[in-house]
């Protein structure tokens, strides 16, 4: 018998970003180096159903020791999926058509958060990040100026363009 999925329907309208302790992440360059960066990455959830949940995500990798310079995000949509136990997968959209996979957890007592994996980019140069996803809203310190990025949560997604679903049923938008 298959179990029934667990509704993560809460997560629909919610803010995640990158809690400052997690934000260290590695890139590779040519020649087999790599310098250590900061990765701020925000997520806004749109909309959830049936295990499965989108939105729109930004990141901000900036080399460690330097100054953030928001003009440099990389804006990105985003389907995921949820198991009743709380996995997740997610698959970042780039604007080039390009993904990056990230695969983790949600759980948490009283206070979710997101434990993610990812690697990202093409060729010789990816970026490695692990990071509690941590929620934020307009009440958090967070909100108004994120760690790593120096900008506010709406600086970061509230331009991006949510995904539309569309309801197969009768071709109306979901």
């Amino acid at each position: 018998m298959t179990p029934p999925r667990t509704d993560y329907a809460w997560l629909a309208g919610t803010y995640w970003y990158c809690a400052a302790a997690c934000m260290p992440a590695l890139r590779t360059l040519p020649g087999n180096r790599f310098e250590p960066v900061i990765d701020q990455t925000v997520w806004s959830i749109a909309g959830y159903a049936d295990g499965y949940f989108w939105g729109v995500a930004s990141a901000l990798v900036t080399p460690a020791g330097s100054e953030p310079d928001a003009s440099g995000k990389n804006d990105m949509t985003f389907f995921a999926s949820v198991t009743p136990q709380g996995r997740v997968h997610i698959t970042f959209v780039h604007g080039d058509g390009s993904t990056t996979i990230g695969t983790g957890s949600i759980g948490g007592q009283g206070d979710p958060r997101f434990e993610m994996q990812m690697s990202s980019g093409a060729g010789p140069v990816l970026v490695v990040h692990w990071a509690y996803m941590l929620r934020v809203t307009p009440d958090d310190p967070q909100w108004h100026r994120l760690p790593g990025a120096g900008v506010s949560v709406e600086a970061m997604v509230g331009d991006i363009a949510a995904p539309i679903g569309i309801n197969p049923q009768s071709g109306s938008r979901a």
